[in-house]
């Protein structure tokens, strides 16, 4: 696996990439599986994941990104096989209510997209593979919430291969 060679030759994205991934189990973004787990449902997406290392950063200096716009097996990305709904407003209407209230309030929720919980038959979309050192066995995970990434919507089986 190329990840595992990178974080092999940098100890420091190793350690951080790790933590990153322990922090999704403790948050419950996402849950160890078995490979019986696998067999349960007919169609099943591993997304690729990698880091993005911004060592000048001060806030995040590596993120892990899963990779949800690479084509499977089928050549079809899961990003391409979802139907794409809309959760922000169009921006005309954002600007307007601005100028009906003489107050105005705008937050940044942290972890946004990892706060939403997908619906567990989304679930095996969102598989990913995992270990800490290469000479451990590979786990296998999923995906609990909405992950950064991927396009919101609900999955279409027949699209990626399954059904």
């Amino acid at each position: 696996m190329a990840l595992e060679h990178r974080l092999d030759t940098d100890s420091f994205a190793k350690k951080i990439y790790s933590d990153s991934i322990d922090e999704y189990i403790r948050m419950q973004h996402m849950s160890e599986i078995s490979a019986r787990d696998l067999s349960t449902f007919p169609v099943a997406y591993f997304l690729p994941h990698h880091a993005v290392l911004k060592p000048d950063s001060t806030t995040t200096k590596l993120r892990v990104v899963f990779d949800a716009s690479c084509a499977s097996t089928s050549g079809v990305s899961l990003n391409e096989a979802l139907m794409v709904g809309t959760v922000e407003e169009d921006i005309t209407s954002i600007t307007l209510r601005f100028r009906l209230r003489k107050y105005a309030m705008t937050a940044d929720i942290e972890k946004m997209y990892g706060m939403i919980k997908m619906h567990p038959t989304d679930h095996p979309l969102q598989y990913i593979a995992w270990r800490e050192d290469s000479t451990k066995p590979l786990r296998m995970f999923m995906l609990t919430t909405v992950t950064f990434g991927t396009v919101l919507g609900h999955a279409l089986p027949e699209e990626i291969g399954g059904g």
